[in-house]
């Protein structure tokens, strides 16, 4: 009788398991780095990955935008990009990070690997920017946005930023280009 009531703790406890997956992106998370994680707990929260610091912008007039990458231990693979808010000449907060690596996944399975066919039906759009080189897709009710190459859009799309562009206008087999979470207020 205790080891039945061994086994059952046992399997209890294991599927009772709480760490998250640390390839999880949610519209206030990645992995273990959160929308209200400060800049100086980068390396903490981030310590089994490596961190690269760079300064993006004017940097010389003190207008240089925080910036690090971050890729993974052992493979050097790049992971994501994360700059930072600055406010009184300090960073105080993560603002945007775009993700590199294919095994990061959204609630709604969306990857960097993905094509329009794949997520079209699982995400509600918000709205799309048409630039200069691309669409740029805002997931409603949430702090995730992707781009698709114009390139990859209709000609009359395609050569054409004033032009309003809808869902159904993007091809099945368009890929995403980038894949951002914004936590900018």
């Amino acid at each position: 009788m205790t080891r039945i009531l061994a086994l059952l703790c046992i399997a209890l406890l294991a599927s009772c398991d709480t760490t998250p997956d640390p390839f999880s992106v949610g519209p206030d998370h990645i992995g273990a780095l959160s929308q209200e994680s400060k800049w100086e707990e980068l390396e903490t929260l981030l310590v089994n990955d490596s961190l690269i610091q760079l300064t993006t912008g004017d940097e010389y007039l003190g207008k240089g935008i925080p910036e690090t990458e971050v890729y993974e231990k052992g493979t050097g693979k790049k992971l994501y990009t994360i700059k930072g808010e600055t406010e009184s000449d300090s960073v105080q907060r993560v603002s945007t990070v775009r993700i590199f690596d294919e095994r990061y996944t959204t609630s709604t399975g969306l990857t960097v690997n993905s094509r329009w066919a794949d997520i079209k039906d699982k995400i509600n759009v918000s709205r799309i920017e048409n630039t200069l080189s691309n669409a740029v897709v805002y997931v409603k009710d949430q702090n995730i946005y992707f781009t698709i190459d114009k390139n990859n859009l209709p000609s009359e799309i395609s050569d054409n930023t004033t032009r309003k562009i809808e869902t159904t206008m993007i091809p099945d087999t368009a890929p995403i280009k980038g894949l951002w979470l914004d936590w900018r207020e």
